[in-house]
């Protein structure tokens, strides 16, 4: 194998830097637009995106109605793109 071969293998396990720092950039935007937000609003988020839990699940352990956490949900995606 040559170096050149080497050397082009090398260069695509390694991500490029642009892409990394647009990668951590995002990340603190996120952060930031997240701290916009209620604790609730968060925490709703959270459980949804991160958890992966089910409206109908959110719902009960909140005790209200579906439709309200779909629509409490909007809303803090909304806060939260009008940040970013």
């Amino acid at each position: 194998m040559s170096l050149t071969a080497l050397d082009n293998d090398f260069r695509h396990d390694i991500p490029e830097s642009t892409e990394v720092q647009l990668h951590e950039e995002t990340l603190l935007l996120a952060k930031q637009a997240m701290t916009t937000l209620s604790a609730k609003e968060q925490a709703l988020l959270h459980l949804r995106h991160e958890e992966g839990m089910s409206i109908e699940q959110i719902a009960y352990d909140y005790t209200v109605n579906p439709s309200a956490v779909k629509m409490r949900l909007k809303r803090s995606r909304e806060k939260f793109i009008a940040y970013v």
